[in-house]
């Protein structure tokens, strides 16, 4: 077993792995020296040096980033790290990643107005600024809205093809966007959202809305929650297939729903069902997530809702036999989001390193009671570790080898 000695809390650094190569902050900038990051090889090794460049966001071999000396933001290839779209946009109120070969530039040109743009990957302007928000491309469109709470979408020329209609509609995925009644805005929070359906390409309703709120489709099926709060799941021609009879539902992955149900007093369980609504296992768990990769995780809450509350996981497989004993706690300072309680690339993230599928703790951390890292991405993961007063960032590959280290951050108060 392979071991990193370190020393405190929390992981906060630059470092995206969504590509062959990633970039990452080496030093921070002081006040003789300018902020440094560096690209980095799979194998880590250093490829090229940043200097005066504020990296943002990666996505698509491509690096949202500013040069801090002319302020102004643009677009280097993680493959050379070259400048493709050379830095000239100002007051960029949401930097933005490449998505499906585009980039949606939003900038600021007058207190309280914004105007977005689109560019594709070799800099060519595709839709020149307009007043129109854009959101980032989804299944070959981006949804676009426009006062009056309108809401339409573009094509990859930028054409307008949905026209515009009053009411919240959402990205497209697998050919289908959610799609709203509402006449103005509404927090997703509050108790009443309207009611929503699913909006076709060509701007046709093939679902009515008459939902109290829907999840996109998975597999042929999309939860729908009624107006009693009940969820079930219709079917792509929108007949309800599986009664709303439970108190929430996720999407289907790998033929079963992670669904829950109540069962009296204010006490709800989780359990799954397969796609035709019936009980898959009778087991029942206080958290249940998505099977990925053939594991789903499973968790066991003790003193709920108390300040020393005990949050353990393990996974079973698709028999629901236990394969994972209900032992691992979630690794620190991250949501309970599913990434963190998958597999990713045979390894998943817990408190004390990295488990294998066996459940085996394969890279530990034994020095600490509390690390945080990310899952694995193309055979890499980049961990921060915390002095006194400074901390470092180190990358890692599966067999917990040391590929590179940066120089000291300070750390900052707070």
């Amino acid at each position: 077993m392979k071991k990193i000695t370190t020393l405190i809390v929390f992981f906060l650094s630059i470092a995206f792995c969504k590509a062959q190569n990633l970039v990452v902050l080496n030093n921070e900038s002081t006040g003789d020296k300018e902020e440094e990051s560096v690209l980095l090889s799979p194998t880590g090794k250093v490829l090229k040096t940043f200097s005066g460049i504020d990296i943002k966001l990666v996505a698509e071999n491509m690096v949202c980033a500013i040069d801090t000396k002319i302020r102004k933001l643009g677009y280097l290839s993680l493959v050379t790290g070259d400048w493709v779209i050379k830095p000239q946009f100002e007051n960029v109120s949401d930097p933005a990643n490449f998505s499906e070969g585009l980039v949606v530039i939003k900038s600021e040109v007058s207190d309280g107005i914004t105007k977005s743009a689109v560019y594709d990957k070799t800099g060519k302007l595709i839709l020149p600024f307009c007043d129109w928000d854009i959101s980032n491309y989804s299944d070959g469109m981006a949804i676009v809205e426009k006062p009056g709470y309108l809401f339409g979408a573009i094509d990859k020329t930028g054409k307008l093809v949905v026209p515009f209609t009053v009411g919240k509609l959402n990205d497209f995925i697998n050919g289908l966007a959610i799609k709203g009644n509402n006449k103005e805005y509404v927090d997703s929070y509050a108790e009443e959202t309207g009611l929503w359906g699913f909006m076709d390409k060509t701007g046709k309703m093939v679902v009515n809305q008459e939902w109290s709120w829907v999840n996109n489709f998975s597999e042929g099926l999309a939860p729908v929650q009624n107006k009693q709060k009940k969820w079930g799941f219709i079917n792509a021609a929108g007949k309800l297939v599986i009664p709303c009879t439970y108190e929430s539902a996720g999407a289907f992955s790998e033929g079963f729903s992670a669904v829950t149900i109540s069962l009296g007093k204010d006490k709800e369980m989780m359990t799954f069902i397969d796609k035709t609504g019936k009980r898959a296992t009778s087991q029942e768990f206080d958290v249940a997530r998505d099977f990925v990769d053939g594991m789903a995780a499973v968790v066991k809450i003790t003193k709920s809702g108390e300040e020393d509350e005990d949050y353990r996981f393990g996974f079973i497989d698709k028999n629901f036999k236990l394969v994972v004993p209900i032992e691992h706690h979630k690794a620190n300072s991250i949501g309970y989001y599913l990434q963190y309680f998958s597999f990713k690339e045979g390894l998943c993230p817990t408190e004390k390193g990295y488990i294998n599928k066996a459940g085996k703790l394969v890279i530990s951390f034994p020095d600490l009671k509390n690390v945080s890292y990310e899952p694995f991405s193309n055979g890499t993961a980049l961990i921060t570790v915390y002095f006194e007063e400074s901390s470092k960032d180190y990358l890692i590959d599966k067999t917990g080898k040391i590929l590179w280290k940066s120089g000291f951050h300070a750390n900052k108060a707070g």
